[in-house]
């Protein structure tokens, strides 16, 4: 009768109710209905309930082992890990329960961060159990937190089930694949999951890993099933513009990041990738509106600030580049384009002088650069500095000796 009003007072969510019955359960001398109140109160999630009810039993059944890792188990998800190891002694090797027990202190020492006593245990369950799919899992899972892919994918591989404790090992082994940036081969083990995994992370997993392996149109499929599910999932938006980018549908990738943007105006990199889709386009005046914004709300993101000064010479707005280049080295920025940049400018600019100081600076940090040596030879030229722009030829013809232009430049000279 007690149980019965339990699952009553569970299903009416009526506290009081509850709490009554679990009193006159600690009464009752039946042992057995208190073990199987306890299980479902610890099912339907009620722990500190449950919790009361196991610590009944176990003081009129201390032999039992199965009640030392049950109560172990809910001071675990209770947070108290010190209580439960100190009833998992109880449970020693030779008992039946020994392995479950060893899993349990495994997951205690993970949680209060000692990965290697962790590591230990489950290592020892293994040997007793070198088959069971549970400690192999719980010991790919301790692998796969600390970043040993390798050994949890081999962990995961080994494991003939589908699903252990709701989560989908071929799930598991995709996560693995993309880690180790086997992405094609990760594919087939996601459309595995897919029948048993409807998480929306598991599409956004699933449409990196395809985008990662140029299917492009599969990752199309994925990222567009988890929009539906949720079109507040703000990293899909760039990931599926991205898509249409590469298969050149770009008024649709176009589309789906100003979509993005409508949802949140400050996601920059969406809003910077935008303005990368117009100068595809070739609309460069929205292009450089767009980096205006990004610039806006983020006055230090360098990739925006780099390809706005870039077309800014483009379009020979060259007071405007140094001006911006100026503004982002008082934020204590610093990168080697700025060199670059500065004396494409100033050269636009026709002060020449400081065109050559930053041309100067720059060619240390460019002499491989086929497009810097060229711009910076030309520079030279037309300023008559012969010998300079020799020199920089020569370096252009060690990259590549059999470019006629350059042998017909140091002809010239």
């Amino acid at each position: 009768m007690n149980i019965e009003m339990i699952r009553r007072s569970v299903n009416s969510g009526d506290l009081n109710e509850l709490q009554s019955a679990v009193s006159m359960l600690i009464a009752n001398e039946d042992s057995n209905e208190i073990f199987v109140a306890a299980e479902e109160l610890s099912t339907y999630g009620f722990l500190e309930e449950a919790q009361v009810l196991y610590e009944e039993i176990l003081e009129r059944h201390p032999e039992e082992k199965i009640l030392y890792v049950n109560l172990a188990e809910i001071l675990l998800e209770l947070s108290q890990e010190e209580v439960a190891l100190n009833l998992l002694e109880n449970v020693v090797e030779g008992d039946e329960l020994y392995p479950s027990a060893l899993i349990l202190m495994a997951d205690c020492y993970e949680s209060i961060g000692l990965t290697e006593v962790s590591e230990e245990k489950l290592l020892k369950a293994k040997s007793i159990l070198p088959n069971d799919p549970v400690t192999s899992f719980a010991l790919a899972e301790i692998y796969f937190a600390h970043g040993n892919i390798n050994k949890s994918l081999d962990l995961y591989m080994s494991i003939t089930l589908e699903n252990i404790n709701g989560i989908s090992i071929a799930n598991r082994i995709g996560n693995c694949l993309v880690i180790l940036g086997r992405f094609e081969e990760s594919l087939m083990y996601f459309e595995k999951a897919e029948k048993n995994v409807k998480e929306i992370n598991f599409y956004f997993e699933y449409g990196l890993a395809a985008y990662s392996s140029e299917n492009y149109e599969l990752a199309i499929r994925q990222f567009k099933k988890l929009l539906e599910m949720d079109q507040e999932y703000q990293s899909a938006y760039l990931y599926l513009s991205k898509c249409y980018e590469k298969t050149e549908d770009f008024n649709l990738a176009i589309l789906t990041a100003k979509k993005g943007l409508e949802l949140d105006e400050y996601q920059k990199e969406l809003r910077y990738y935008l303005a990368q889709l117009y100068i595809l386009k070739n609309d460069l005046d929205q292009s450089v509106k767009i980096l205006q914004e990004t610039i806006a709300i983020d006055p230090t993101y360098l990739e925006a600030v780099l390809t706005l000064a870039k077309l800014y010479i483009q379009l020979e707005d060259y007071a405007l580049a140094v001006d911006l280049i100026e503004e982002i080295q008082k934020e204590n920025e610093e990168d080697p384009q700025f060199a670059w940049i500065l004396a494409s400018s100033y050269n636009g600019l026709e002060n020449f002088k400081k065109a050559e100081k930053y041309y100067r600076e720059a060619k240390t940090l460019f002499s491989d650069n086929v497009e810097f040596l060229e711009e910076y030879a030309e520079f030279l030229i037309e300023e008559g500095k012969r010998d300079d722009a020799k020199e920089v030829i020569i370096n252009l013809l060690k990259i590549d000796p059999t470019n006629e232009s350059y042998l017909e430049a140091i002809d010239r000279i």
